[in-house]
């Protein structure tokens, strides 16, 4: 600009269009290399080093969006969902991973879009077309909450806009919107347009007709076909079968999920998971599925050898990706996610406990070996709660099927790489249901069963069970010397609970039920003095019937899915690892927007 011939070369006063914070960032980064930013700086800094065609920065700017919008949590309030919109536009993102990833999170976080007022002012009726196409909208946004983005997207601005009602109300699945909600939201302004008025016409007359008719008579398909996106518990589900010279081999291992509508698992996928394993444990991160060890799909004589494998699937790509293996096999293994970094803890090897702990560094992408587990512990449950890794391990005479001891919870601190036990012990039964830790509204829960009293009242179900639920809060603290106390806080009562095959129990009002280790919050409501008893026949199904690896809560398309290559051996490509120093690599920054709840980085680049 100035030693180009331009006019600012010679001009005595120039302006940059931008606020002057953002170009002292900028300009800080010219000198010293350092690039310091939010979630809150991140899309100015990003326009503004795309207006100044900053190179560098452009590329930090880009890879710190792209790794952390999916970790991002927005409200309206403290991160402007409409930044991202804004990301998605920019002539520097068109066409590459960034912008897509910019319209997942968008999906993902649809009912904050709609009340972002930057989004409703900036979008295009182009844009707000091609985001109503999209079948990335989760299942629980229903068809009506997208039909009032599009009226508060027309009402923004009226006068202008309406000429638009016809075509973005055609991309609108009205069929799946109840007729009340169609009366409510669709005022006289809209029905005065005639193509508006005209498709109404037509929904209600299919109204009158009835749905299931309506949609045979082939109209307007386009209004009843439902998004695919869906969120659902997933598993891979498989089984031994023997063969002669005591070889066995797997059945052909499948993915499964599990469809709240219909209280049934579905087979989604067949194919042989030679990379993958058989019964991997299963974790959710950043919206990507992560598949953690698992067995060899041979066994001789009984036995199978545990793998070491890792690898994630990732939805936008609708691929399988490798990852660096595991420092130690292992099938049975419980996962975690704290901070950034995987942990895998305990489970079996070669039908002996194993009691590894590692982690795995997301942003490194490489595995570093931990403290052990205490000795003779099994570990059945993992969770991340206020920093710290809280397990649940069984204790057994000799070994994994020599008979259970007890049970107890041991905390890992990530700061000093200790081990702390809670030094009261349950009593633990040989053939009861694995006891899990869960949290509901950031308090961290202990579940375990107990055999009731009153044996009759387990006679209500059919199945196998014949414990009831005991629910208490987890209590952790840290005391002097780093050193931390756990203890039970107040049991939840599960007085109106009965016995059941589901392990289903309740917190207030809602119920819950514990299947493989997993906890899956269901959709009954229950008064404060109501029992829960035939309502829970329809859960029955969530009890697999094969025997299955880790169960995980996933956002992913069914469709898709069903056609999902092979495992790609290719490593996603990073602004950051072309040709990069070790210096490119960041420093975290826990100051800068703490409150948020959320990571942000000081990047130093050279």
């Amino acid at each position: 600009m100035f030693t180009s011939g331009f006019s600012e070369g010679t001009a005595n006063e120039v302006n940059i269009d931008g606020k002057p914070e953002i170009f002292e960032v900028l300009l800080e980064h010219v000198y010293t290399g350092k690039l310091t930013m939010s979630i809150l700086t991140a899309y100015e800094i990003l326009a503004m080093a795309s207006y100044m065609q900053f190179t560098d920065a452009l590329k930090i700017c880009k890879e710190y969006i792209k790794r952390q919008v999916k970790r991002w949590s927005p409200t309206p309030d403290k991160i402007p969902i409409g930044d991202i919109y804004q990301i998605s536009q920019l002539p520097i993102c068109q066409g590459e991973f960034l912008a897509k990833r910019c319209e997942v999170f968008m999906c993902r976080h649809f009912k904050i879009l709609k009340t972002s007022d930057v989004f409703l002012e900036a979008a295009s009726e182009e844009f707000l077309k091609h985001f109503l196409e999209l079948t990335d909208l989760a299942e629980e946004d229903t068809e009506k909450e997208v039909l009032e983005l599009v009226v508060k997207w027309l009402k923004f601005d009226w006068d202008k806009r309406c000429t638009h009602a016809a075509s973005l109300l055609g991309s609108v699945r009205l069929g799946l919107v109840p007729e009340e909600d169609l009366q409510e939201l669709l005022d006289d302004d809209i029905r005065s347009i005639k193509e508006c008025e005209q498709l109404l016409t037509e929904m209600q007359e299919g109204n009158k007709l009835g749905l299931s008719k309506f949609k045979l008579s082939g109209k307007m398909p386009q209004h009843f076909a439902t998004r695919s996106t869906i969120t659902a518990p997933v598993t891979f589900c498989g089984y031994f079968k023997a063969e002669e010279g005591g070889i066995s081999t797997t059945t052909n291992s499948s993915f499964y999920y599990f469809d709240k509508r219909s209280k049934c698992w579905k087979d989604n996928l067949t194919y042989s998971f030679v990379h993958i394993g058989y019964l991997p444990s299963l974790i959710v991160v950043d919206e990507d599925l992560y598949a953690v060890g698992g067995l060899e799909q041979i066994a001789y004589d009984g036995y199978s050898m545990p793998m070491d494998n890792f690898c994630v699937y990732v939805p936008e790509q609708n691929e399988w990706k490798n990852l660096p293996s595991m420092k130690n096999p292992r099938s049975h293994v419980q996962v975690a996610h704290l901070d950034g970094f995987i942990y895998a803890l305990g489970g079996l090897e070669c039908n002996d406990l194993s009691s590894s702990v590692e982690r795995f560094d997301l942003a490194k992408e490489e595995w570093q070996e931990l403290a052990s587990l205490p000795c003779g512990f099994h570990c059945v449950a993992a969770t991340a709660y206020h920093g710290n890794i809280i397990t649940y391990c069984k204790q057994f005479v000799d070994g994994p099927f020599s008979g259970v001891t007890g049970g107890c919870i041991s905390v890992y601190s990530p700061d000093h790489n200790t081990w702390h036990v809670d030094k009261d012990k349950d009593k633990l039964g040989d053939d009861m249901p694995e006891p899990r830790l869960f949290q509901h509204e950031d308090q961290l829960y202990r579940v375990k069963y107990e055999k009731p009293e009153d044996q009759n009242s387990a006679k209500m179900y059919e199945g196998p069970s014949e414990y009831q639920p005991v629910v208490n809060k987890v209590r952790v603290e840290r005391c002097e010397a780093n050193d931390m106390t756990v203890s039970m806080g107040d049991e939840v009562s599960q007085d109106l609970i009965p016995a059941n095959a589901v392990c289903a129990f309740r917190i207030e009002d809602d119920v819950f039920i514990n299947t493989e280790g997993f906890v899956i919050k269901t959709d009954i409501k229950v008064d404060k003095d109501q029992s829960v008893n035939v309502d829970l026949q329809e859960w029955k199904a969530i009890a697999l019937e094969e025997e299955c690896g880790g169960i995980a809560n996933f956002t992913f398309d069914p469709k898709k899915l069903q056609c999902i290559p092979d495992i790609d051996e290719s490593e996603e490509d990073t602004d950051l690892s072309d040709g990069r120093s070790d210096t490119g690599l960041c420093e975290y920054d826990e100051s800068l927007d703490s409150d948020m709840g959320s990571l942000d980085y000081m990047y130093f680049w050279g």
